[in-house]
């Protein structure tokens, strides 16, 4: 048992390019692992680039219809229960239902 465990860790720290030496298997680790933070923020940042440079890309795509600019679009990867709750029309609750009936 303790022998599978050394080669498993044997194995670890040559995938990890660890050094030989104490603690070098643990800093290549604690390495890969900030590595792996700063790539995660920064596609985190590249979304949203790419997010917002999307709707400029879409206000260009708005065509004029008798005067009016229209834009219609659809979005990829919606779950079927957004996609579903959005095409319903809205419900008026009873309390819209007096405000509407009692504005002037």
């Amino acid at each position: 048992m303790v022998n599978n465990q050394l080669q498993e860790f044997h194995e670890v720290a040559k995938q990890v390019h660890a050094q030989s030496g104490a603690g070098m298997v643990e800093k290549a680790v604690n390495s890969l692992i900030e590595e792996k933070k700063a790539l995660e923020k920064e596609l985190a940042k590249l979304k949203l680039k790419l997010a917002s440079g999307q709707g400029v890309d879409l206000a260009s795509q708005a065509v004029t219809v008798k005067g009016a600019k229209v834009l219609a679009a659809t979005r990829r990867g919606r779950r079927r229960q957004d996609a579903a709750r959005d095409a319903r029309p809205a419900r008026r609750t009873a309390s819209s239902r007096r405000r509407s009936c009692s504005a002037p």
